[in-house]
């Protein structure tokens, strides 16, 4: 079975900067897409689809949904009213882990391969966080980008007049960042060790941990592995967890989730387009935000 839509690398860029994107879509697509029932696409990978389908049937609320093969999808596709959610890798394949999104699109085309980036209505991606680089190994994070995506289109049913900012609708959450000043937060080691394409020439990681040195409040540092157990097997113990999840490309963004509701708790997206790194300030303003105070 076909894995993923292959997209040119034409199109990444229009992709760069939104973690959860949004073309601007008519009143039409958004009132489809929240009446329908959401046909969601397997991989045809038993172990990724395995945490899929858990991530969806835990936490896809607003709208009914059912399971379909390509074959299935590709039967409907042409019909308007079809709304589905596919996964998505541009560039090299399922090894692009930086271009890996879950995507919503509307159905209305003759054939599934006919669609670009301009037709998603929404999507979600497996943000590269320096510790993974095959998307079919990552199907245990699926749960925080299906509950985004699920709380992104609810801000759009609550705020119609927001469903064409995409950086609006994905800090609408920012408001839950004062739950951090009772959790832990954990940072990959291999997200250190990490450096951008952009960032080759300078040989300088995109995040170091003198820069989280800004952060105020409880944070560790762990390997991967030991977060992916965590997300995983979501228990008492680690109720009191978040985990850092940063986008390694131009735009130098980040998201923290809570680990045990996989609630996203802060949205943090640059006013520079071409941002060559985080610094310690950006987390000094994050603790500043979780004390209330004003972001500088």
């Amino acid at each position: 079975m076909r894995k993923a839509i292959q997209l040119t690398t034409l199109l990444i860029g229009l992709l760069a900067f939104l973690p959860n994107n949004a073309n601007a879509q008519s009143t039409d697509d958004y009132e489809a897409m929240l009446k329908g029932t959401l046909l969601v696409e397997l991989s045809g990978n038993e172990q990724f689809d395995a945490f899929y389908k858990k991530a969806v049937e835990t936490h896809w609320k607003i709208t009914p949904y059912k399971f379909v093969s390509t074959a299935e999808l590709a039967s409907v596709v042409s019909d308007k009213s079809t709304i589905m959610m596919r996964l998505v890798t541009t560039g090299t394949g399922d090894d692009a882990m930086s271009s890996s999104y879950f995507v919503i699109l509307r159905g209305g085309k003759k054939k599934l391969t006919s669609y670009t980036t301009l037709d998603q209505k929404m999507a979600a991606d497996f943000q590269f966080n320096g510790a993974e680089t095959n998307t079919m190994k990552s199907g245990y994070r699926a749960a925080f980008l299906i509950k985004a995506l699920n709380d992104d289109l609810t801000t759009v049913k609550k705020k119609p007049e927001e469903r064409d900012n995409a950086a609006t609708i994905a800090k609408a959450s920012n408001y839950r960042v004062k739950a951090l000043k009772n959790k832990t937060l954990l940072v990959a080691e291999e997200t250190l060790e990490y450096k951008s394409p952009s960032r080759r020439m300078s040989n300088k990681p995109s995040v170091s941990a003198k820069m989280l040195e800004g952060y105020r409040y409880k944070l560790q540092i762990v390997p991967m592995e030991e977060i992916k157990q965590y997300i995983s097997k979501p228990s008492e113990q680690t109720k009191d967890y978040c985990v850092f999840v940063p986008r390694f490309d131009s735009s130098k963004s980040y998201e923290i989730y809570d680990i045990n509701t996989c609630e996203r708790l802060y949205y943090y997206f640059p006013t520079v387009a071409f941002k060559a790194a985080l610094s310690k300030s950006d987390f000094e303003n994050l603790s500043d935000e979780i004390e209330g105070k004003k972001k500088k």
